[in-house]
């Protein structure tokens, strides 16, 4: 390589950079520990059990609770579960033949229009919801209507239960 001195006169380098050979390690960092929901799509208002290529609400929620198989239904994740529901029967409302028992962590989302108009949950003569965990249920963009009981009106929460809903406005 041909450079100048200070002095303005040129000489001649031979000299080259010297590059290190030694291999580069990656360096791993430990990552905060997550869990990962199993996220199940209802895609049916109909209140079924049935091995149809379809996924109702129950099928789901039963999931859920067992965490195993069932139904046209993979299986739930200890570490919790969520329920959503697909777009070509957001703006229907299901119909329940008889309660949800909820017997795990699970979150229910449902879908808000742009009308404020949420997922719609409706029962004629029973209980909607019988939420039967200490761990957390959260239900979101859901209106539950209709219903009735003895004794919870359309949702019963275990004394120690843990749920957090999201009130329709």
């Amino acid at each position: 390589m041909i450079g100048r001195r200070k002095s303005g006169k040129s000489c001649l380098s031979t000299s080259k950079k010297r590059t290190s050979h030694k291999q580069k390690h990656p360096v791993y960092e430990q990552l905060e520990r997550r869990n990962l929901l199993t996220t199940f799509v209802v895609t049916t208002t109909d209140d079924i059990v049935a091995e149809d290529g379809l996924v109702s609400l129950r099928e789901a929620v039963t999931a859920a609770n067992t965490n195993a198989t069932f139904s046209d239904v993979a299986a739930g994740s200890e570490d919790g579960d969520r329920i959503v529901f697909s777009p070509d029967i957001r703006e229907q409302s299901i119909q329940l033949d008889e309660e949800l028992q909820i017997l795990d962590d699970l979150l229910i989302r449902g879908f808000e229009d742009a009308d404020g108009n949420d997922t719609l949950l409706t029962a004629d003569s029973n209980r909607l919801l019988n939420i039967d965990t200490n761990e957390r249920v959260y239900i979101r963009d859901v209106n539950l209507s209709g219903g009735s009981s003895d004794a919870g009106g359309n949702v019963q929460v275990a004394s120690d239960g843990n749920v957090i809903s999201r009130v329709p406005r």
